[in-house]
């Protein structure tokens, strides 16, 4: 049996219970841990999932001081830390996701079926409009991660969260030069909501500079490698027109 344990960082926003409520009626997941920042939470959010009907195992954890990278790694070590995950990690999978992602029981299948072959590190998803360069990277916006890349590899380098982040780029990298992991596409994009426009570019602009950033300490024949890996992975996505969007 496999099972996967999703991680949710919250943001002072609503939108966190009615994505927990989409992917527990799926009947997928093992777990549900949503990781509060704490110092922005103004609607008591782990009072609200405290008091959440849900038919999955619900976890919260409240970090004052947040990053995307430390609040990722907190859940992991969370869900390790309290034997939830019973020791099954060639069996187990770590799906980060965010609140702006529209997903489906299909896709979320698809990530498990991709995750599971040989010598992947992940398996990922593109959207649907989005064709910015970060976009076409395997992201933590809906990625899903074998449990066993976290005990080889190690966590989400935390660095990243003062760097404008892309810590799911950099575990890429780590993946591929440490054990010659490689991250897989889905053959079906999602959907992502844009909130804001203008934040939304500016974020574009940090994550490319953290890019460049991560890029600069990898041999350049690794990222080379994994750029072109990347490349080949979306031609199959973009050649693709089975599916309609959700």
């Amino acid at each position: 049996m496999k099972n996967i344990h999703v991680l949710l960082r919250s943001y002072n926003s609503y939108k966190v219970f009615e994505l927990i409520k989409k992917l527990s009626k799926t009947g997928i997941f093992s777990s549900i841990t949503v990781i509060i920042n704490e110092k922005e939470d103004n609607i008591d959010t782990k009072n609200i999932l405290k008091n959440l009907s849900n038919k999955i195992p619900l976890y919260s954890i409240s970090l004052y001081d947040y990053g995307w990278s430390k609040a990722l790694n907190a859940g992991i070590k969370y869900l390790i830390n309290n034997h939830i995950l019973k020791d099954q990690a060639e069996n187990t999978f770590i799906m980060p996701i965010s609140n702006e992602v529209k997903i489906d029981k299909e896709r979320i299948l698809l990530l498990l079926e991709t995750a599971s072959k040989d010598n992947v590190s992940c398996a990922y998803t593109l959207f649907y409009d989005r064709l910015e360069t970060t976009y076409l990277l395997p992201r933590n916006t809906c990625l899903l991660w074998k449990l066993n890349v976290f005990h080889e590899i190690g966590y989400f380098n935390e660095n990243n969260d003062l760097n404008m982040g892309m810590e799911d780029y950099e575990m890429a990298l780590r993946c591929f030069q440490k054990q010659n992991l490689l991250p897989a596409v889905i053959p079906i994009k999602c959907t992502l909501k844009i909130r804001d426009k203008a934040i939304f570019n500016n974020k574009l602009n940090n994550e490319c500079f953290a890019v460049k950033l991560i890029e600069e300490n990898f041999p350049k024949e690794i990222v080379d490698h994994l750029k072109k890996h990347i490349n080949n992975e979306n031609k199959k996505v973009f050649k693709s027109s089975k599916y309609k969007v959700l």
